[in-house]
Parts: structure tokens; C-alpha cells; sequence
């Protein structure tokens, strides 16, 4: 996939892939309004990584009341790391799970 004028941002994901692989660990935060094409742009992203890796996806709620962490939970949830029960079924607080 060819995105137009994306490679600056490609190459930027690029280095930051090659520093985690280094063992430097790194997050991608891609934002902007609706329409801007991140969506695009992590996929192109994804379709050029290696079989051997693994790249989790998470992404804001669009709701006028988001979920508080929600794209954390999504990632741990993703990932499959194991959480405690009661953070399933909400009971707790995730802020200091997460923090």
C-alpha cells in the first residue's frame, strides 16, 4: 500500500520499530480528526512488519463519555496479559493498575 505523503511518518514508525527491536521499548501514539487517515497509516504500517512480530492496536472509544484507560485495558486485554477478576468485572479501579 502507498500512502501519499506519509513516508516522513513511515520512517519515523520505521526507527521507532528498529529501536524496539534494539531493546529500547517504544509506543506509537497516532492521532488526529476524523478522516486524517491514521487508520491508513498504521495499516500500511503493519502490512510491512516481519511474520515474527507482533504489533497491538488499540484506539480512543467514540463515545461522548469514553471508558477511562480504555485503550490500555484494550491493550492488556490484546495482549493477554493477565488481569485480576474483579478488573474484568470493573470492580476496581485500573488508574493504579495501569499507573
Amino acid at each position: 500500500m502507498m500512502l501519499l505523503e506519509r513516508q516522513p511518518q513511515l520512517q519515523q514508525m520505521d526507527a521507532l520499530l528498529a529501536d524496539a527491536i534494539g531493546g529500547r521499548g517504544r509506543v506509537v501514539v497516532v492521532l488526529g480528526e476524523a478522516g486524517a487517515g491514521k487508520t491508513a497509516l498504521v495499516e500500511a504500517f503493519a502490512s510491512r512488519l516481519d511474520d515474527g512480530l507482533t504489533m497491538l492496536r488499540s484506539a480512543c472509544e467514540d463515545l461522548s463519555i469514553p471508558d477511562p484507560l480504555g485503550p490500555l485495558y484494550d491493550l492488556a486485554r490484546e495482549a493477554r496479559w493477565e488481569l485480576p477478576r474483579a478488573m474484568d468485572d470493573r470492580q476496581v479501579q485500573r488508574l493504579p493498575l495501569f499507573s
